[in-house]
């Protein structure tokens, strides 16, 4: 009986052990909306659930989010939330260059949200008129043909921000915006300023007058390995991906426009200075309106941005249309 017992056991471990690593084996399998490493492209949007498996024997390495991950021939990666991420592919041939790969994961049922990530709705605030405070409204004081121009009011009192609520209003575009705990914005077509521009802002009206420019002084794309430096008030044009290399540097003066082609980024390797005043502060923007430049990317202690009063407009390309 003993016997009889110790052999029934030996059948049932092994079975036991035969299932476990039938499944085991399952959960290799790529899981469902797996696509090829080869086909995933940068700059795009992905539904879940999504996964990718690596097709190619060239990959040494990979960097998913700044963390190194597992990504060998075979190999895949589930994505299981809402994201944004940034995937480095380090080839075995150390002659080719390194492949970043930028994309999104989002469900369908959040279609119409930023990035996947269900909207934000603000809480309701009753508006009221400024009385004694002082409202100041910063621009750029410098624009051309196909841009939006940006506007920014602070309310203040004693010089310190007042955490006040009201309502604003462009008067010659009729764009409605909101002050909010004393601080708002706005960006008007620049068809719309002719010499200048009046805002209504809590019952109290302000005059813009800023400049158009026509004459492009300088353009810039390709690698930057030495230090470079734009005079102030200039009118400048990226035209293509711009790296700072380690040796090299980005000073930009005060009154400053630079314009940036659709998806273009700055990489940067060495620091970059936007030296903006309050009276003349710096303006970086697409260079067509409606659309987006990429950005600054650094991956390295050295690649700074040091930026006084400067706009930042504009950027954060990714190629779902009206989705930027």
């Amino acid at each position: 009986m003993k016997i009889e017992n110790l052999l029934f056991c030996f059948i049932l471990i092994f079975f036991l052990t035969g299932c476990r690593k039938k499944e085991e084996k399952e959960t290799t399998e790529p899981p469902e909306g797996c696509i090829s490493l080869s086909d995933l492209k940068t700059r795009q949007d992905y539904y879940l659930p999504f996964a990718v498996i690596n097709d190619s024997t060239e990959i040494h390495s990979a960097i998913l989010n700044n963390r190194k991950i597992n990504l060998s021939y075979g190999s895949f990666i589930e994505f299981e939330e809402n994201g944004f991420y940034e995937l480095v592919l380090i080839y075995n041939d150390a002659g080719l260059e390194n492949d970043t790969i930028l994309f999104t994961t989002k469900t369908e049922e959040r279609e119409n949200s930023e990035w996947g990530i269900r909207a934000w709705v603000p809480d309701p605030f009753v508006p009221v008129l400024i009385g004694p405070e002082d409202v100041e409204m910063y621009y750029p004081q410098r624009y051309t043909d196909s841009i939006r121009m940006p506007f920014i009011f602070y309310v203040k009192g004693s010089g310190i921000i007042t955490e006040i609520y009201c309502e604003g209003k462009c008067t010659a575009t009729g764009d409605t915006f909101n002050i909010k705990q004393g601080v708002g914005s706005v960006s008007i077509p620049v068809s719309a300023i002719s010499g200048s521009v009046d805002f209504r802002v809590g019952g109290k009206q302000f005059t813009a007058s800023p400049s158009k420019v026509i004459r492009t002084d300088m353009e810039l794309k390709g690698i930057i390995n030495s230090p470079v430096e734009i005079p102030a008030n200039s009118l400048v044009r990226i035209t293509g991906n711009l790296e700072i290399e380690s040796a090299g540097s980005l000073t930009v003066r005060e009154g400053t426009m630079i314009l940036i082609d659709e998806g273009m980024d700055v990489n940067l390797n060495g620091p970059v200075v936007f030296s903006g005043s309050a009276e003349n502060p710096v303006l970086v923007t697409c260079s067509r309106k409606n659309k987006f430049w990429g950005g600054f990317i650094t991956r390295v202690a050295g690649g700074t941005i040091d930026a006084q009063y400067t706009f930042f407009y504009q950027r954060g390309y990714h190629d779902t249309e009206d989705n930027n």
